[in-house]
């Protein structure tokens, strides 16, 4: 089962007796999960499972949900806003499958940001080593789940499309932690909210103020910003409007990407979606040849995170990425400056100057 197809059974659009059956069995297996990640944070919340301090002051960017969230780009806004405050600071990612130490966040972060990106999937000893490098402020991505390392600031980013993951933990839904975990976070940031209607996005924001009462809540959007040549060639986003492009990608949420080329006047006359975080193996590869080599298509676009691992791919058309940033529409200065005070408060909460951090 692929990821389209797993996303259309959990969410209910596969219908029939045994779809019925499987998302049961689906939801049993996910009992465990969910006991035991609640039960994890409630052990370092009462601090019978201990955290441990880096020593300066860490931003967790994470999200309740898995996949398509948007959490790389928003680690490289938060980036940028200290590098220009004047910080040092660093990045510390666990790579996800990553290779050989390849992770493709991570090379889309060190093109975006001017700033040390550690990879290490324990979390505390990139945090010593990039401290002992140098470094005067962390910025943890995917760190809602990870609390051995304590951290000054908690942004947790809201998918508004699907907010909730279907309500369901994993594997039955893309749960990760309870909605209620919530209120552990400092500032809500939801992404994508250019793709639900107003009245809608007015609910969700309503509703994630309850849930997080003391946290602010800000609304984002994916901005496309240029496209980017294999030959390194930067060009404006508007040389996509009214040709025929292949897109293809292996990202949370492909149809996002898909709706983004859309909306810049390309039509598309095909999309291939492979797996989040998929490897491009030498038929995924041959399978974008074919499809590029079709007469019908004027270009081949793609996103950065896919881009990275595909090597020297040679194609007959011309091959662009789209490249994406963050773009917070309301509170990105609070935002900034929540995260530019724990690097100026060192280790202590930036609303709470004489409290530990948890």
């Amino acid at each position: 089962m692929d990821q389209v197809q797993y996303i259309e059974l959990i969410s209910g659009q596969t219908r029939g007796l045994a779809a019925s059956a499987l998302r049961c069995a689906l939801r049993v297996a996910s009992w465990p999960y969910g006991a035991i990640t609640g039960l994890r944070r409630k052990c370092y919340n009462w601090g019978v499972l201990p955290g441990k301090s880096a020593g300066v002051g860490v931003i967790s960017i994470g999200n309740v949900t898995t996949g398509g969230t948007g959490k790389t780009p928003t680690v490289a806004w938060v980036a940028r806003q200290l590098v220009q405050a004047g910080a040092n600071p660093a990045v510390l990612m666990r790579g996800y499958k990553s290779v050989s130490g390849f992770s493709e966040e991570a090379e889309l972060l060190r093109s975006s940001v001017d700033c040390e990106v550690v990879v290490d999937p324990d979390r505390v000893a990139g945090a010593a080593g990039a401290v002992l490098a140098g470094a005067d402020v962390l910025i943890m991505d995917d760190g809602f789940q990870h609390r051995r390392l304590k951290r000054n600031l908690d942004i947790v980013l809201i998918d508004a499309v699907r907010p909730f993951g279907f309500g369901h933990w994993l594997p039955r839904g893309l749960l990760r932690e309870p909605v209620s975990s919530l209120k552990d976070s400092d500032a809500v940031i939801v992404t994508h909210t250019d793709e639900i209607a107003t009245d809608d996005l007015d609910r969700l924001c309503r509703r994630l103020a309850k849930l997080a009462p003391q946290a602010s809540v800000h609304r984002a959007v994916h901005k496309p910003v240029s496209l980017l040549s294999q030959e390194g060639q930067e060009m404006p986003v508007e040389s996509l409007a009214e040709r025929n492009v292949l897109a293809f990608c292996g990202i949370g949420r492909p149809g996002s990407f898909f709706n983004m080329v859309r909306k810049l006047g390309a039509n598309i006359s095909e999309a291939l979606v492979f797996d989040d975080h998929a490897e491009y193996t030498s038929e995924a590869l041959g399978s974008i040849h074919d499809a590029a080599a079709n007469g019908e298509v004027d270009a081949v676009v793609t996103t950065y995170k896919d881009s990275v691992k595909l090597g020297k791919l040679k194609l007959a058309k011309p091959f662009w990425t789209l490249m994406i940033e963050i773009e917070i529409l309301g509170g990105g200065q609070e935002l900034a400056e929540k995260a530019q005070k724990v690097w100026r408060s060192g280790t202590t909460r930036p609303d709470e100057p004489d409290v530990q951090s948890r």
